[in-house]
């Protein structure tokens, strides 16, 4: 392994692992993005995302098919990426949870 001037053999992570752990996130905001558009707005109105998140939504629930809908997951996704993603993914839960 190479050595780094003052980095302790814990400093270095290998791309291998930060490229998988960029991936492990994204599949985390796809999911919550799935989710999101699987409640009802006045609920996603409650986790308080904002109005931009809100109307995004909105437009990726009327979406049907195609690259469009692929386009706006994305641009849903990163929304979300402003925000605590272990937090929006709690009250996800919890929505689902009152849901049945």
């Amino acid at each position: 392994m190479y050595e780094v001037e003052g980095a302790t053999e814990q400093d270095l992570v290998s791309r291998t692992k930060l490229k998988q752990e960029r991936k492990d996130y994204q599949a985390r905001l796809d999911a919550i993005t799935e989710r999101l558009t699987n409640l009802p707005p006045k609920v996603v109105a409650l986790f308080e995302l904002g109005e931009e998140i809100q109307d995004e939504v909105k437009i990726l629930v009327n979406q049907k098919k195609g690259s469009a809908l692929a386009r706006q997951r994305k641009r849903v996704a990163g929304l979300l990426r402003a925000f605590d993603i272990d937090e929006i993914e709690k009250r996800v839960d919890e929505a689902f949870e009152k849901r049945r």
